[in-house]
C-alpha cells in the first residue's frame, strides 16, 4: 500500500470517541506528503495508529494526535519516519526518526522524542 499526498492527501478524524487519522492493521504503508490528523475525541485521538504486525514508512508528511501523533501498538510494530512534523508524542514499538521535528520546529532524537 502506497499512500501519495502529492494531490495534498490530507485525513482528518474529529468528534468521536476515537479519532484515527490514519489505521493501519498489519500493513506497512508508504505514506508520502500526507496530512494525517486525530482531534476532539471524548477517549483518544491519534494522527497514525499502528496495530499488530504495521510498520510503515513516513515521509514529507505532518502527523498530528492529541493522544499521540504515533501509536505503535504492540512490540511487532515499528515506524519509520523522515523529515515529518509531529504533532504530539509517539508511544508503543519501535521508532527510527531522521530529521523528525515538532510543530515548534524542535528536532526530535532517533527515536521521535
Amino acid at each position: 500500500l502506497s499512500i501519495d499526498g502529492d494531490d495534498d492527501s490530507l485525513s482528518t478524524a474529529t468528534g468521536s470517541t476515537n479519532n484515527y487519522g490514519v489505521y493501519n492493521e498489519s500493513s506497512s504503508p508508504s505514506m508520502d506528503n500526507v496530512t494525517a490528523t486525530g482531534t476532539g475525541g471524548t477517549n483518544n485521538n491519534y494522527g497514525v495508529y499502528n496495530g499488530d504486525s504495521s510498520s510503515p514508512t513516513i515521509r514529507n508528511s505532518s502527523i498530528t494526535g492529541t493522544t499521540n501523533s504515533i501509536r505503535d501498538s504492540s512490540s511487532s510494530s515499528s515506524s519509520q519516519v523522515a523529515d515529518t512534523a509531529l504533532g504530539g508524542v509517539v508511544t508503543g514499538g519501535g521508532f527510527t526518526c531522521v530529521g523528525v521535528y515538532d510543530t515548534a520546529f524542535a528536532p526530535l532524537n532517533a527515536s521521535c522524542v
